[in-house]
Formats: C-alpha cells, sequence, structure tokens
C-alpha cells in the first residue's frame, strides 16, 4: 500500500493480506474489483486519509492466468 511518511517524504509500501481484510478493506470502502486485461489481475483504487491505495486481488482467474503462461513459455 502507498502510504507513511519517510523523513517527511511519502513512501511506497507492498503488504501481502490475506482474503478475509480484502473483503473487509472492499466492504469498508465500498469497492469494484476492476480486472486488468493486460496484468490479468483484479484491483481497485481508493483513498486513506489523503493517499491513494491500491489493492491488487490475486484468485483463481489470475492463477490460472499465471499458471498458463508458465506452462506457455515452458
Amino acid at each position: 500500500y502507498t502510504g507513511g511518511s519517510l523523513k517527511g517524504r511519502i513512501g511506497v509500501r507492498s503488504v501481502d493480506i490475506g482474503y478475509s481484510e480484502v473483503k473487509e478493506i472492499i466492504a469498508k470502502n465500498n469497492l469494484k474489483l476492476i480486472w486488468d486485461e493486460a496484468d490479468q489481475v483484479y484491483y481497485a483504487m481508493y483513498r486513506r486519509a489523503w493517499l491513494n491505495q491500491y489493492l491488487f486481488v490475486e484468485d483463481a482467474r489470475s492463477y490460472r492466468a499465471k499458471v498458463d503462461l508458465a506452462r506457455k513459455n515452458n
């Protein structure tokens, strides 16, 4: 997620979370997941405080796309 101040500067962080927390974030922020065709993953963007937060959700569809790509490229 994007957030936090590092010596007065904005930093970028990535945090892995479980699906139950994903569902909480979606419900709390009234989010609709969007399928990114290029990256083959669902995502949503929302604001927390004054920062943009990006939520990328790996599921069976996105996992299948990655497995298919790996098989295609041996």
